[in-house]
């Protein structure tokens, strides 16, 4: 299994060369019931070919790392706040008030 990086040169206005990475290259193998399962995703029109689907997934997978890298970070903030002085009731009501002022 290979990777390399395909680079492509500009010559900028001012004459100075800038070398771009355009895309690396990446092969795969999955079970052929997958590979259908692909096909048929860029065959419905949503994907132009596999690399796109297969973009695609990455990321919403880098996505969703993010958030749930987030959500763990707001997790350890609130453990290590201590424990507040409101009561359930407060806190539901702060919430309620928060949420109407989006709306």
């Amino acid at each position: 299994v290979g990777n390399y990086c395909q680079i492509m040169a500009k010559v900028k206005s001012d004459g100075n060369i800038l070398l771009e990475k355009i895309m690396a290259t990446m092969n795969i193998s999955v079970p052929e019931p997958m590979r259908e399962w692909v096909q048929k995703q860029i065959s419905g029109g949503r994907y132009a070919s596999s690399s796109d689907y297969v973009r695609d997934l990455i990321r919403r997978d880098q996505d969703k790392a993010s958030k749930l890298e987030a959500l763990q970070a707001a997790i350890v903030e609130g453990f290590e706040s201590g424990i507040s002085d409101k009561t359930v009731e407060d806190i539901l009501n702060e919430a309620r008030a928060n949420t109407a002022k989006v709306k």
